[in-house]
């Protein structure tokens, strides 16, 4: 029992390291890859605009980026209260230990996201400042603007982080601890808690990947949409997002996949253990369409990112 609660506690942890080593990693790629956009690399192609028409193109704009912020906040924080309500299905002695050190990694995270965003940062002074920082609409200058940015990467890692946990605790730590008398009916229950965390992480995923492209189109306001500088702004708003929904679908399928795994071979050992036959071990896919649903789930921040190539 107790090798099963330590295995337990390194699949938790190992889980949660994993998915911040991807996203910090990820970051860093990001910015080595970008690293040639310098402050000065657009110079000159980004005023050839006419003032009255930029302020009213970059109310629709703006109006569009708000909408997508007010969606992917209240998702995030959605997201939060139902990771919290999954792990409170634990029981009270388990529960009451993990909400202290999901407060904590949720904490360290939204403080870290709030303070870094390197899309943001690599892109505004060669692209932001000249287009969305040379005016003022509604009051809305480039520090309003960063503030909102801080304030959304938090509420969005704190969201990735809860759900995460949530997944490694009830696929893992709380089998091992619950009593086995129910272990069939616990693993059928676990696994429907296993889908409908994936659904509200893919949600969040791709309402992030939706504000992010809200945001890179804002820049194109007031500028002629077939000048040169419109579609090189375009085209590093298809990069930037289509690079991001890669790195959000391998970071589901990186979370989901071995949760279910570990779910089902944690619960054929305390089958095993009790010589009962696992009700998992007769599989608890209830069809392709369930399977579909799922890997659909896994890539649609991808998918979603991929929507602008099609329309544009």
């Amino acid at each position: 029992m107790a090798n099963s609660v330590w295995a337990a506690l390194v699949f938790c942890v190992g889980l949660v390291v994993a998915e911040l080593l991807l996203t910090v990693g990820s970051a860093d790629l990001f910015w080595r890859m970008n690293a040639d956009i310098l402050p000065d690399s657009f110079s000159g192609l980004l005023a050839d605009h006419a003032v009255w028409a930029q302020g009213a193109k970059a109310i629709h704009a703006r109006m569009t980026w708000f909408a997508s912020v007010i969606f992917v906040n209240f998702v995030a924080i959605g997201a939060v209260i139902f990771a919290v309500t999954r792990i409170l299905k634990e029981s009270p002695s388990l529960a009451w230990k993990i909400l202290p050190v999901l407060l904590v990694l949720i904490f360290v995270s939204a403080l870290v996201a709030s303070r870094s965003d390197v899309s943001r940062e690599l892109l505004q002074d060669p692209i932001l400042i000249p287009t969305i920082g040379s005016f003022v609409v509604g009051g809305i200058d480039m520090d309003v603007f960063s503030e909102i940015r801080r304030v959304t990467n938090a509420l969005i890692a704190a969201a990735t982080v809860a759900v995460v946990v949530a997944l490694a605790v009830r696929a893992s730590l709380g089998l091992v601890l619950q009593s086995r008398t129910d272990g069939g009916r616990s693993v059928e229950a676990r696994m429907a808690d296993m889908h409908q965390l994936l659904f509200a992480g893919a949600l969040l995923l791709v309402s992030v990947i939706i504000t992010m492209v809200a945001w890179l189109n804002w820049p194109t306001a007031g500028l002629v949409k077939d000048s040169e500088a419109h579609d090189m702004i375009a085209e590093i708003a298809l990069g930037v997002g289509l690079y991001w929904g890669v790195v959000f679908s391998l970071s589901l399928a990186l979370a989901y996949i071995p949760c279910v795994t570990y779910l089902h071979f944690v619960a054929n050992r305390l089958s095993e253990a009790d010589g009962q036959k696992s009700a998992s071990a007769n599989g608890d896919i209830r069809g392709h369409a369930k399977v579909l649903f799922e890997t659909f789930a896994m890539v649609s921040p991808f998918a979603s990112a991929l929507l602008p190539v099609f329309l544009a």
